[in-house]
């Protein structure tokens, strides 16, 4: 029940003419206020749901619709923008969830899905984030005995993240193996609107947070499942030059490979890039070598594939990285002895882009050091 006051605040706020905001875009009259009352009883009706999205620190919606869903700028901020409409499948604009969108047609059935659906997106280009804001967020599906959606999708109809690969490992990890399939709906090509949706709280994990146990086993049981049909690890010095990107990188990485080939006897495996590997090339890359030498860069998150006992050398310009402070947890969990180096500003390429994204050479005199990380 909607509590006398509830009711009595919502009037005060209708008669003093808040209730009304105009699309400009349209030429009707929506009611936030009234969406909100809405949306408060369906909170009473569906406590057992909101449970469940408080327990999966993800957002629910009845009646979502999303426009060109690509997350690029969402995973910086843990919020995806989402389009919502009425019952009547009417737009509203509400709060920080809105996206302008170029079209209006919400009443095709073919664009409304009615499974219960969960919706993955951020940066394709960027495994990293990949890792820890889209795919660490599903660890609390391992909490709950069944999950509340039967399918995932993303954007893109040829599913091209570097993710798209082990979300059903990682299900399976968490003790939902086939629980939850594959959608290939083309989001990117307009609105969708889902009868029910549920979007992950991406950036829940950024800050301090000591790793539960149980997140720890999933983690582990999910670099089993990713790594289970390698054999015969080469144990190599993995030096990574990050050459295809557009920042971070490792100028001399090359020489330095060369030169430890010549003095140390060591196996190493220099990899100017990994755009144009396979996800699965990729994996198996880090789980072959002993010591992992990289830029800061999106392609460490294929250190989920990396075994444990890995020495792993991170290098930037920046004094530190604090994006996501709480990398230390989850590498310790893997059992990755991992360290952070700063490059002094004498060896950076000044630019004006921030320190983390400069390019840089190592000194020389690091370079015998490197066999040890």
């Amino acid at each position: 029940m909607i509590s006398y006051a509830f009711r009595a605040t919502t009037f005060l706020m209708l008669s003093l003419g808040y209730a009304r905001t105009r699309d400009p875009n349209r030429t009707n009259f929506y009611t936030v206020w009234s969406h909100q009352l809405n949306v408060a009883r369906q909170n009473v009706q569906h406590s057992t749901l909101r449970s469940e999205a408080n327990r999966l620190h993800m957002i629910r919606y009845e009646n979502g619709c999303v426009d060109r869903g690509d997350g690029h700028k969402a995973d910086f901020n843990g919020q995806l923008h989402i389009s919502l409409v009425d019952g009547d499948r009417r737009r509203l604009k509400v709060g920080q969830w809105v996206l302008p969108t170029q079209a209006n047609n919400y009443s095709r059935a073919d664009r409304w899905v009615n499974m219960p659906s969960l919706l993955l997106t951020g940066p394709r280009s960027n495994p990293n984030h990949q890792l820890w804001d889209i795919l660490f967020s599903l660890f609390p599906a391992g909490n709950l005995d069944s999950l509340p959606f039967v399918q995932w999708m993303t954007p893109y109809a040829q599913c091209n993240y570097w993710m798209c690969d082990k979300v059903d490992y990682l299900f399976d990890a968490l003790g939902h193996p086939d629980a939850v399939q594959y959608n290939a709906l083309i989001i990117d090509k307009g609105p969708i609107c889902f009868k029910e949706v549920w979007v992950p709280n991406f950036a829940m994990y950024r800050n301090e947070f000591k790793v539960p146990s149980n997140y720890a086993n999933a983690l582990l049981a999910f670099r089993s499942r990713l790594t289970q049909d390698f054999v015969s690890p080469t144990d190599c010095i993995l030096i990574y030059g990050r050459a295809d990107a557009r920042y971070r990188h490792w100028a001399n990485a090359a020489s330095v490979s060369q030169t430890l080939i010549k003095t140390s006897g060591k196996n190493v495996n220099y990899v100017s890039q990994m755009g144009t590997m396979t996800p699965s090339t990729q994996c198996r890359t880090y789980w072959d070598a002993r010591i992992i030498l990289i830029p800061h860069g999106g392609h460490a998150g294929n250190l989920i594939c990396a075994r444990p006992g890995t020495k792993v050398l991170e290098i930037s310009c920046a004094k530190n990285i604090g994006w996501f402070q709480n990398a230390k947890h989850f590498h310790s969990a893997m059992g990755l002895s991992y360290r952070y180096i700063r490059i002094p500003y004498s060896n950076c390429s000044v630019t004006q882009e921030p320190k983390k994204d400069w390019s840089f050479t190592t000194p020389e005199a690091w370079t015998p050091n490197f066999i040890n990380a």
